[in-house]
């Protein structure tokens, strides 16, 4: 099965035990944009962070918008399924590509993204 959560190590024992695959929790992440935004926000030594956190909230926004509108609209899961698929999922894999750029310095690997 798969487990979805915030990458603790708490949940690595469970993990192992039960042969899980890990799904990270998106809302956790932006959070840790967002608190790294805030934080180098009051700062000017560190443009290139900034610059990162910035955008993967921007890339996090447009994905959440998404939702919003899902929610606000009360679409039913066909609906969400297939909003999903046309609308998020292209903007989830170019955030794939960019976080992967840039953990790796902009090197490309070869296969599916991590």
């Amino acid at each position: 099965g798969t487990l979805v959560c915030d990458g603790a190590s708490n949940f690595n024992l469970s993990v192992q035990r039960n042969q899980l695959t890990v799904a990270l929790c998106n809302d956790h992440a932006r959070r840790r944009f967002k608190k790294v935004h805030e934080v180098l926000g009051k700062e000017t030594s560190s443009q290139g962070a900034m610059a990162v956190a910035s955008e993967g909230l921007k890339r996090y926004n447009a994905l959440y918008a998404i939702e919003r509108k899902l929610k606000a609209r009360e679409a039913d899961a066909q609906e969400t399924r297939r909003v999903r698929q046309e609308q998020a999922r292209p903007l989830w894999e170019s955030f794939i590509e960019w976080a992967t750029q840039k953990l790796t310095g902009g090197v490309r690997h070869a296969g599916p993204a991590p």
